[in-house]
């Protein structure tokens, strides 16, 4: 069962899931998360731990990495914010 409060993120994990296997690396701003979302992300996401964080409370990490994706790099330079995410098995 996913972690309490992963629904809102729930979204983005599908669509990391739904890319072909051969797909190893999906770089979205926060635009193109936003709408997939159908809602803003929230304040704190401008922070790099926001993305990266590993404890089990931090449910919106949680619903991709239960998928099997991390984040690799989060670009958080105002106006141009994109974050990467990587497929778990395809990191060294």
């Amino acid at each position: 069962m996913p972690p309490t409060g992963s629904r809102k993120y729930q979204p983005l994990a599908d669509y990391l899931a739904a890319l072909p296997q051969v797909v190893t690396e999906a770089a979205l701003t926060f635009a193109e998360i936003e709408a997939l979302l159908g809602t803003a992300l929230p304040a704190a996401a401008a922070l790099r731990q926001w993305w990266v964080r590993r404890d089990r409370r931090a449910a919106h990490t949680q619903v991709w990495r239960l998928v099997g994706w991390q984040v690799t790099t989060a670009s958080l330079r105002l106006g141009h914010e994109r974050v990467t995410f990587t497929r778990a098995d395809s990191t060294p």
